[in-house]
């Protein structure tokens, strides 16, 4: 029995891709609330993503849905915008 990704072994990429993409978002979400300062209960309440799904994403364990990823870029681009646009 082998304990490593076999190469040609296509469930093991996929499954090797969704680990980095749910890592790459965690940090981006990570990065994104040190940047503007915030506790994530801060970020969560501020911005209406409950916290708890918060936790999970910045952790890895889930993948956020695209409207999420979608949300978190505006957020990163614009975040006075999407304050003042939620009445925060």
């Amino acid at each position: 029995m082998t304990d490593y990704i076999e190469s040609g072994d296509s469930e093991d990429f996929d499954a090797l891709v969704a680990g980095l993409n749910r890592a790459l978002i965690a940090r981006r979400i990570t990065k994104l609330r040190e940047r503007l300062g915030m506790t994530q209960a801060d970020f969560a309440e501020v911005f209406g993503i409950p916290v708890r799904s918060l936790r999970r994403y910045e952790a890895g364990h889930f993948m956020p849905p695209s409207v999420v990823c979608a949300y978190i870029s505006v957020i990163e681009a614009e975040p006075d915008v999407v304050r003042r646009a939620l009445g925060a």
